[in-house]
């Protein structure tokens, strides 16, 4: 359970964020405009089931509210059309940043990814790091292995490759197929725990984020 550690919170950033008023959120959860300035300004504790009240107003878990919202993260590589995966060196690189609409837990160990096909963006969280599917105790507990990984190939390769039932396999099978042919991945492209040094799930998020810092209409322009 998510506990609340002190007094603070990020009420005003919420408010101004979804552009409501101190008045009307406290007309809304029923709390006079006088205590609910005390709240907004760290003067009186926001309790929970106030932040409850909060967050299904604005669509926010409750725990939020009392976290920094809309985390900012580095983008540490692109995915290409291929789905293979060039990591930045942001000695060559430049740094290049987005603000997640979203809550992270931890976000440091998070590593973000950008699609060229289609800008959305590709995120592993370090902690589920595994030397291969079937061995990700955090797959286990959804009791399933299918969905996609950040894959270290044993050639020093990055790729992005997909568990599906039984077989693992690189995503950029699919982009290889050829027209008519059935698009079943089999044994010929079919990825063992001889060929991977270690994967970590992927979830992707196509919308609710923003650009901070990097140009990424320059990086869209270049060739690969």
């Amino acid at each position: 359970m998510v506990k609340a550690q002190d007094n603070t919170n990020y009420l005003k950033e919420i408010l101004e964020k979804n552009n409501i008023s101190q008045t009307d959120m406290a007309n809304k959860i029923g709390q006079s405009r006088i205590n609910f300035n005390k709240i907004v300004n760290n003067n009186r504790k926001l309790d929970v089931e106030t932040a409850r009240k909060i967050g299904s107003i604005i669509n926010r878990s409750w725990f939020e509210l009392f976290e920094p919202i809309d985390m900012e993260i580095n983008v540490h590589g692109e995915v290409h059309m291929n789905y293979d995966i060039k990591l930045y060196n942001y000695i060559d690189d430049e740094p290049m940043t987005v603000r997640l609409e979203t809550y992270l837990t931890n976000k440091e160990d998070i590593l973000c990814f950008i699609g060229r096909e289609t800008q959305g963006l590709y995120l592993a969280d370090k902690k589920y790091k595994c030397e291969y599917p079937s061995e990700s105790t955090f797959m286990r507990n959804r009791q399933t292995a299918n969905g996609m990984y950040y894959t270290k190939l044993k050639d020093g390769k990055f790729i992005i490759a997909c568990q599906h039932d039984t077989v693992f396999f690189p995503m950029g099978f699919y982009k290889t197929v050829a027209n008519g042919k059935k698009n079943t991945p089999g044994t010929d492209v079919s990825l063992n725990k001889k060929d991977v040094e270690y994967v970590i799930p992927l979830c992707r998020v196509d919308f609710d984020y923003e650009w901070v810092a990097g140009d990424w209409s320059k990086k869209l322009n270049t060739v690969k």
